[in-house]
């Protein structure tokens, strides 16, 4: 099974939403307290920390291509995201019983579901930021909610 480091790139991101000092936070937009120690109209939440992973993931992935020395084009980014939704399908395929076994056990199975469901949204993040999508904003128009703020500290 490919080890990938927007894996990794996803625990650092979703770590730094939730630690660190106010002045991280803040520099995050992870918090609505201003330098003077006021609250101001920053939003934050949901829109934040897909901004902050998105941004881990590119840098991942551009790591990655260069070592690699890997070209991705406009078309690279939406393939991807098919390559890894077409692992995703086989785990699931696997762990349900309609693909080929091949001896993983479920617990196995299950790891490399989670594996390729982080890597599947590394590529959509990594298409949102390459393509200029405001994910929270298209949340919100399609999903009709609105991406929650947390409670200000």
């Amino acid at each position: 099974m490919k080890q990938c480091a927007f894996r990794k790139a996803a625990s650092v991101a979703i770590g730094n939403n939730w630690s660190g000092t106010e002045n991280q936070r803040r520099s995050h937009g992870l918090t609505n307290r201003n330098a003077a120690g006021t609250f101001s109209e920053q939003r934050w939440g949901l829109t934040a920390m897909l901004k902050q992973l998105g941004e881990t993931f590119a840098r991942a992935s551009a790591e990655y291509a260069g070592t690699h020395r890997i070209e991705r084009d406009r078309d690279w980014f939406i393939l991807k995201m098919q390559e890894e939704l077409g692992e995703l399908t086989q785990i699931w395929n696997k762990l349900t019983g309609r693909g080929r076994p091949t001896g993983q056990s479920e617990a196995e199975l299950h790891r490399a579901l989670s594996d390729e469901t982080a890597d599947l949204l590394g590529h959509v993040l990594l298409f949102a930021e390459e393509n200029n999508i405001d994910l929270a904003a298209a949340i919100e128009r399609k999903w009709k909610f609105r991406p929650a703020r947390a409670t200000p500290p």
